[in-house]
């Protein structure tokens, strides 16, 4: 099976159980009860407006909606044109906006239903000066 056009290895060249042990302590932390911190519109929405108020900033933000748990869904329309709508320009306003408001560590995964593109943002502090805590923030981009 070929992993991308032209693939003629059909495999990698190494592992990265090197790198698990952040991904294995984001993963604990996020199982700790009350971990995700209260009040998420309080915490990172004036950074997301901050940061889609910036010039040329691809995404504009439709809404707000925090949840009793504590995730917080963020609306949003993809302002480029059309014709420069790709994958990976939707990705990259989406990783530099969870940058705005990301900890320490962070997990990115992106999904798509029909028209609707979203990305699970969960990012923690897991150490330092205060307690560990973290977010989970949902972008989802219509348009």
């Amino acid at each position: 099976m070929t992993r991308w056009e032209g693939d003629e290895r059909g495999r990698g060249v190494a592992g990265a159980s090197h790198h698990t042990a952040p991904v294995e302590r984001l993963l604990e932390a996020m199982r700790t009860p009350d971990w995700v911190a209260e009040e998420p519109e309080v915490h990172l929405v004036p950074h997301i407006r901050e940061a889609l108020a910036a010039p040329g900033a691809a995404l504009q933000v439709e809404g707000f909606e925090a949840a009793a748990n504590g995730e917080l869904a963020v609306r949003l329309r993809d302002s480029r044109p059309a014709n420069q709508r790709t994958p990976a320009g939707l990705r990259a306003a989406a990783f530099a906006l969870a940058g705005s408001f990301g900890e320490m560590t962070t997990f990115v995964q992106q999904r798509r239903d029909g028209a609707r593109v979203e990305f699970l943002v969960v990012t923690g502090l897991l150490d330092g000066r205060f307690t560990p805590h973290g977010h989970v923030v949902r972008l989802v981009v219509v348009g």
